[in-house]
């Protein structure tokens, strides 16, 4: 006999299995009462209910089905986990990702995907550094040049000695000195030209947290966001120009079509104009040299950007890593 108090109980029983098996005649008679209901109201109810049992039975299956065979794939090929893995290794791309892709497949697999360690080149380290010193001229008022060649000796030194667990591959400790001295002259010459101008409006300014989607401007580039920092960027009479510090030892001068051709500023420009919808004027601070070059990007620069960003993107997701083999393998990490 059911009772009054439980017919939603019973449906929610009858949703889960054969609902017409479960109601006899006498509980039918108590729904009915209960829900002011008449036969056929009653039986479009059932029939709903059973339909809805049946639906969610064929769910499970296939949910089941589904997982079975993941299962079985990733451990009869393992590849379909490696396929996830390297879709998700380009879907955040800086241009230094972007190039060591280009250089060399393999050193792109070994360095995103294998995060194999290495010791660091002392050129980058160096490079890391002066970029530093360089935020830190902004965010601390140094009194004087001098206060400010000192600071570098101090973290440079202690960098150096590898207090950090990272190894460093120096040829040799005279290295070490070498270095110091160049960064002294560099930021010696930046601080006396820089101290009586205005602060830039962003100083290595990190525009991954910009949540820049490359796909707003390329449809084949869905899914990729760039990441990446603008070193320096100012507002010069009414116009954005971003300035990017680079502390190579050969000048532009020595190969302006590269400047004026190379990915890296293009990438740069576009998130820019991607976030803001305008394209920014680009300039390369020489920092051994003092020197400033100027580039502009175009339209047709940002859609052969996307174009070769597309194409690593597909090799990339295809597993593509065939190492690149020439001269250049000897300064490879």
């Amino acid at each position: 006999m059911l009772k009054m108090g439980k017919p939603k109980e019973l449906f929610a029983q009858s949703a889960m299995s054969n609902p017409r098996k479960l109601i006899t005649e006498s509980k039918r008679e108590s729904i009915k009462r209960y829900f002011n209901m008449d036969d056929m109201s009653l039986d479009d109810l059932l029939s709903k209910l059973e339909e809805d049992a049946e639906a969610r039975k064929e769910e499970l299956k296939e949910a089941s089905n589904r997982e079975r065979e993941l299962n079985a794939q990733n451990l009869l090929f393992p590849h379909y986990d490696e396929l996830a893995r390297w879709k998700a290794s380009i879907k955040k791309l800086s241009a230094s990702k972007l190039a060591t892709y280009r250089g060399c497949p393999l050193s792109f697999n070994y360095h995103y995907l294998m995060h194999v360690k290495v010791p660091q080149s002392p050129s980058k380290v160096f490079g890391k550094e002066i970029h530093y010193m360089l935020q830190q001229f902004y965010e601390k008022k140094f009194k004087s040049a001098d206060s400010f060649v000192n600071f570098w000796s101090f973290r440079w030194y202690e960098t150096a000695s590898q207090q950090s667990g990272e190894k460093i591959m120096f040829r040799n400790d005279a290295q070490k000195h070498i270095m110091c001295a160049e960064g002294k002259t560099i930021l010696r010459n930046f601080y006396e030209h820089n101290k009586k101008l205005s602060k830039p409006i962003m100083v290595e300014e990190d525009f991954g947290g910009y949540n820049i989607e490359l796909g707003e401007y390329d449809a084949r580039c869905r899914g990729i966001k760039l990441i990446g920092k603008w070193d320096r960027v100012d507002e010069i009479k009414g116009d954005i120009e971003i300035t990017d510090y680079k502390t190579d030892r050969f000048s532009p001068e020595e190969n302006t079509f590269l400047l004026h051709r190379h990915p890296q500023f293009t990438l740069y420009a576009l998130a820019w104009k991607i976030k803001f919808g305008d394209i920014p004027k680009l300039n390369m601070l020489h920092l051994r040299s003092g020197k400033s070059f100027e580039t502009r990007r175009t339209e047709d620069d940002f859609e052969y950007l996307c174009d070769i960003i597309f194409k690593t993107k597909q090799r990339v997701e295809e597993g593509d890593f065939t190492p690149f083999y020439g001269f250049h393998c000897k300064l490879c990490d």
